[in-house]
């Protein structure tokens, strides 16, 4: 069994050498591990001498003794134990050495999409409503009386071909630049013709 003394906090690289802030607002603790002991057992132990809630993911670390560092780079990372083999080197370090377990910690993010894509399926759904309103007026380009937009033959007219200009509409069988003059004068014309030469 070996002693370990414990603090909260993060790691920060200053000037090129790692260096553990602690927060020491939560203060240390002081473990005590058999031979034995897992990395679940050394999990279990940190939550709850520091009360801290499951869904938050805890890194164990802790820092090389000087007498090895002297024979390292300065910027060597501190050592993470993250299972039972860690564990088990932690321990056989610690019988010769002191050695301060640091505990950091982060918040899980889950489903943090979840708002949005409520709010994408809101957006489909709308544009879903939206298409069966169209479809319950029928198509633009239908009329009332089931005709449609550009359907001359629903409506008696004639195909214009290619090539056809304007002057080759015809109404009844007359064109539209027609001499009129040809067809002689209308009925009333007539009658003011003759009621002038009378009065001469």
């Amino acid at each position: 069994m070996v002693q370990l003394v414990v603090v909260f906090g993060e790691w920060t690289m200053k000037d090129g050498v790692w260096q553990f802030v602690v927060d020491n607002l939560r203060g240390g603790r002081h473990f005590f591990l058999s031979d034995g002991c897992t990395h679940g057992d050394l999990l279990e132990m940190v939550q709850d001498d520091y009360e801290l809630d499951k869904t938050k993911e805890l890194e164990i670390t802790y820092s090389l003794p000087e007498t090895m560092m002297q024979h390292m780079a300065l910027d060597t990372p501190p050592v993470h134990v993250t299972n039972d083999r860690q564990v088990q080197n932690l321990i056989e370090l610690s019988r010769a050495h002191v050695i301060r377990l640091c505990v950091s910690s982060q918040f899980e993010i889950n489903g943090g999409n979840d708002e949005c894509d409520g709010v994408s399926d809101d957006d489909d759904d709308d544009d879903e409503d939206g298409d069966e309103e169209n479809n319950a007026f029928g198509d633009d380009n239908e009329f009332a009386d089931g005709t449609r937009n550009g359907d001359n033959d629903a409506i008696g007219g004639d195909d214009i071909e290619d090539g056809d200009g304007v002057n080759s509409i015809s109404v009844d069988g007359v064109g539209i630049n027609e001499d009129y003059s040809l067809y002689g004068k209308l009925k009333d014309e007539d009658e003011d013709d003759s009621l002038i030469t009378h009065l001469w």
